[in-house]
């Protein structure tokens, strides 16, 4: 998970990298205050998968934190919080 921003906004970008195994269907997704998440897409041994958030309130930021997640069929995964404030 990277971010980055100014005074007021921040930008985000949560990626996955799958290195072995199955071809698993998956959504990236970003908690913070509210979540949001990509729609399905599947990802095959090999491949990364990356999606970007941009311009949001970092006054909506709970704790001025916000972590990356992934909805996979194999479970929940959550990156450790980021700093955006």
């Amino acid at each position: 998970m990277e971010v980055s921003g100014n005074c007021s906004l921040y930008y985000s970008q949560t990626s996955y990298k799958k290195t072995g195994g199955s071809p698993v269907s998956i959504q990236l997704g970003l908690a913070y205050g509210g979540y949001y998440k990509t729609s399905a897409m599947t990802i095959s041994s090999g491949q990364t998968k990356t999606h970007s958030w941009g311009g949001l309130l970092k006054s909506n930021a709970d704790d001025c934190s916000v972590a990356g997640y992934m909805v996979a069929t194999t479970g929940n995964y959550y990156t450790p919080p980021v700093g955006v404030c």
